[in-house]
């Protein structure tokens, strides 16, 4: 009895222990629901907190769709990948991080609510378990998101956590677990198997990769494989399903026997790229295994983004591409490295080949005049025959002697050269072959730009296209941008594996460089842009023809693999397309050119860049800004720039026409002196500029900023009053507060208004210029210190520009208060200097009602700017406390 009464004993332990447990289980999930959901609260997701309805449901209207690509992350290795990939195909990203509590605003409305904009077009997850760690919630109005608006997910899962990983998943997939022992309740299920830890493919000598034929894809070509040894398959992640929702684009059947093919060998087939159809959610997924820049999940990846997209994410036609490849050098080079008669049939039978795939084919050759009838006779009768069939070719121009441009002294030195090359051209026929576009040796002058060799093109040939590859940076060149300067238009160029040195298969990889054509560098370069201008050089079509050798490869894998139309047009037709779709790159974005990042080959020596300022007085207007850089003047070993067309101020980085002038205009602003003075100028337009902080921090890194914080209510009425002054028709005939409380639709009230109101929205703009600079590079000026004590602060600037006590001046003996003026003066040679009559000018006050519509208007805003100034330490502006 005894040992039954114990046995019952255990039994009903273990059954209460269990029961515990499982309740203990179940409840824990949802506890941890309700506590994160009160760190991320609903509301928190929309754009428009009072319109709490829509929050639960989305909107009962349609939205107009942004072309946007929202990434979720939980790593900074992922994030960085990821946005890399997407932005390669210059998609705007926006990032989001799966534990951060700020908002995820999936909507926005306008004032008057009756339009709505939904904000991606995409949501990308950088891995699964960035997908299993999100709050349920925020998953659940993400896919009610998704459904609103049928935007696509992409998930990226190839990591995985463990070699053997199985997830399942009920009826939505917010609830995902891993437990392998609860399969059988879920709906449906997917296996993960790590490609290089899963123990049945160890055995295995190698694969077939194969896109499956389906609806969702329409740029890749379904049906083709490709057998390889497993020693070149990347790591990556295979998956298996076991429901109807889920499609394999992509499959891989692991053989055990390399030497037979047949169904009959013993093989395991996986997905590589999964697309769940939305069967169970209403949502369209795209489940990616492998690298995402890697073939064939790039293209794939490629394929679903205009394929599945609710809105239209490329400018372009999604199936069309635009190449061209330059020849450059032509006529030059070693001899034994040049073409001969036997080249040159070659080469044109290359293109004869090649315009089977690409409408239009002709290599464009780049011909340097002094080239010509150099090297052996065989070498010699090769040139002679690239000009009797001059027709089958475009040709553009180099320099005659294939100089440096930048390294000229004189602009007469580098025209002379152009002349020289454009009388060769007209002598042996080709004159009349131009196009307008030229390409400089070296790609030296064209970024930095070398202001003498864009006049001398004009000037010479009327040049309106080039291309280079420097800018904005060499590497990498998936990155590269266009620009325009000086009429002339600038877009990308690409390097493809082989350089001037390699003219024979022993110079290179040949496995790389056949590689980079097959899914590789070269194939990449034509995947992620429409446009592309390969480089290549007069030898690689001499000796063992590598440049035909690496682009026959390109053609026939593009033709295999995919839908693309391969097409060739001029280089004017293609920058007039480059710059329709991409406006934003018309603006150069100038970098410092004496950089240590830029190839000292194509660095302008001549260029003096310690005549850069390294302290930039950026505004807002209306703040004292005039004051603190008339006072700065007294400090000897602080010097501003030149007065110009804007009386003290340059406004360089915010003004286009003044950007455009180039960055050896900007420093001719700037007298020279010694490296122990501080170059400094005050443009009250930077502060409230889109442009300005991008662009500053571009050519000066690591500049110091001073930003002045005035009451911003007061700010708008001393604006107001400005304009005034100035005879501004609506300032003349409207009262402040009407032009501030304004609401219609006339475009000359709103502007004024803008102006007057939109600069003291501190807390958004200072917010722009901390994205470019640190904290510690910023200082935030006190206006009305400034206004009653600026000695005080004239010493704290000292501090904040690292003055030691040798070079520390004391500003108390040069400004003086002036009582008939109202305000502080300089003292010079013990004469009071002040101000201009417009300056310190008196005005009625504002009314109580204007003022308390202001305070509230800004309350707000200011409250955001207590935030964000002690997040970064900054003290407070008096007003502000």
């Amino acid at each position: 009895m005894g040992m039954k009464k114990l046995w019952k004993y255990v039994v009903f332990t273990l059954l209460t222990v269990s029961l515990s447990l499982m309740f203990w289980l179940s409840s824990a999930p949802n506890e941890r629901r309700i506590q994160l959901h009160q760190q991320f609260p609903r509301d928190r997701l929309f754009a428009s907190p009072t319109v709490s309805d829509k929050n639960e449901r989305g909107p009962s209207f349609n939205c107009t769709v942004r072309p946007q690509i929202l990434v979720v992350y939980s790593k900074l290795s992922e994030l960085q990948s990821l946005k890399k990939f997407y932005k390669q195909f210059k998609l705007s990203v926006v990032v989001y991080y799966v534990y951060s509590r700020q908002a995820l605003r999936l909507y926005s409305y306008t004032e008057s609510d009756m339009e709505c904009s939904a904000s991606y077009a995409l949501v990308a997850f950088a891995s699964i378990q960035t997908l299993l760690h999100m709050e349920s919630d925020i998953f659940e109005d993400i896919l009610t998101y998704c459904r609103h608006v049928n935007a696509t997910i992409v998930i990226s899962a190839s990591e995985v956590a463990s070699p053997d990983h199985r997830m399942t998943f009920t009826k939505r997939w917010s609830t995902a677990v891993k437990d392998k022992s609860s399969s059988k309740k879920a709906l449906f299920w997917i296996n993960f198997a790590s490609l290089d830890k899963v123990d049945p493919l160890k055995e295995s000598f190698g694969y077939i990769l194969n896109v499956t034929s389906n609806k969702f894809l329409v740029a890749t070509k379904p049906g083709s494989t490709v057998y390889t040894s497993l020693s070149t398959l990347q790591q990556g992640t295979l998956m298996f399903s076991n429901h109807p929702t889920f499609l394999p684009l992509a499959t891989i059947r692991l053989l055990r026997n390399q030497t037979s093919l047949n169904n009959s060998v013993m093989s395991y087939e996986f997905s590589t790229v999964l697309c769940d159809k939305g069967l169970i959610d209403g949502v369209q997924k795209l489940i990616v295994g492998g690298e995402m820049d890697t073939f064939p999940t790039s293209l794939l990846v490629y394929d679903w983004l205009p394929s599945c997209s609710p809105t239209n994410l490329f400018p372009f036609d999604p199936l069309k591409r635009f190449i061209t490849i330059d020849v450059d050098d032509t006529f030059m080079g070693r001899e034994g490295t040049r073409l001969s008669e036997r080249h040159v049939k070659n080469v044109l039978n290359f293109q004869k080949v090649s315009r089977n795939i690409v409408s239009n084919f002709h290599l464009n050759l780049g011909f340097v005049g002094s080239g010509f009838d150099q090297g052996n006779l065989e070498e010699v009768k090769g040139n002679h025959l690239l000009l009797q069939h001059k027709d089958d070719f475009w040709w553009f121009p180099h320099t005659y002697s294939h100089i440096n441009c930048v390294k000229r002294k004189s602009i007469d030195e580098v025209m002379d050269n152009l002349k020289k090359n454009k009388e060769f051209a007209e002598r042996v026929g080709i004159l009349d072959k131009f196009t307008g576009y030229a390409v400089a040796p070296f790609h030296s002058g064209i970024y930095p730009a070398y202001d003498r060799l864009y006049e001398a093109w004009s000037e010479v040939w009327g040049i309106t296209v080039t291309t280079t590859t420097e800018y904005r940076h060499s590497y990498p060149q998936l990155d590269r941008k266009g620009f325009i300067y000086k009429g002339i238009k600038v877009l990308p160029r690409h390097n493809c594996g082989i350089y001037s040195m390699h003219t024979y298969l022993a110079d290179v990889d040949g496995n790389k460089l056949l590689n980079s054509g097959q899914g590789g560098l070269v194939f990449h370069a034509v995947l992620f842009n429409p446009i592309t201008f390969f480089m290549t050089h007069f030898n690689n079509y001499g000796g063992d023809q590598l440049a035909m050798l690496l682009f026959n490869e390109l053609f026939q894998f593009i033709n295999r693999w995919t839908n693309f139309k391969l097409v060739q047009e001029s280089a004017n037709t293609l920058s007039e397309l480059y710059f329709s779709w991409y406006p934003d790159e018309r603006f150069p974005l100038w970098t410092n050119p004496c950089s240590e990042r830029i190839p000292e080959n194509i660095k302008d020596t001549t260029v003096n860049c310690t005549n850069l300022p390294s302290l930039l007085i950026v505004g807002p207007q209306k703040t004292g800004s005039t004051a603190l850089h008339f006072f700065l003047q007294a400090h000897p070993l602080l010097k501003a720039n030149y007065p110009g067309e804007n009386f003290e101020e340059v406004q360089f980085f915010s003004n286009h026409k003044l950007y455009l002038k180039g960055v050896e205009w900007y420093m001719r602003q700037f007298p020279y002196y010694s490296s122990e003075v501080i170059l400094f100028e005050k443009s009250a337009t930077y502060f409230n500029s889109q442009f300005a902080p991008q662009r500053a921090s571009a050519l000066l890194p690591h500049a110091k900023i001073i930003i002045i914080l005035q009451n911003p209510i007061y700010r708008a009425y001393s604006w107001y009053q400005h304009v005034k002054v100035h005879k501004d028709p609506i300032a003349m005939r409207m009262k402040f507060e009407d032009i501030v409380q304004y609401s219609g639709s006339n475009k000359s009230m709103n502007a004024l208004k803008d102006h007057c109101i939109k600069p003291g929205l501190y807390f958004e703009l200072i917010q722009r210029w901390l994205l470019r600079y640190s904290p510690k590079q910023l200082y935030l000026v006190d206006g009305d210190v400034l206004k009653n004590n600026p000695v005080l602060e004239l010493t704290k600037i000292q501090h904040f520009l690292g003055f030691n006590v040798k070079t520390f001046f004391d500003f108390g003996q040069h400004i003086k208060f002036s009582v008939q003026k109202g305000y502080y003066c300089r003292l010079v040679k013990d004469k009071l200097q002040c101000l201009g009559s417009g300056k310190g000018r008196p005005y009625a006050p504002m009314t109580d009602m204007t003022y308390q519509f202001l305070y509230n208007y800004y309350k707000p805003h200011n409250k955001n700017l207590v935030s964000l100034l002690q997040l970064h330490n900054f003290s407070l502006p008096t007003w502000l406390v």
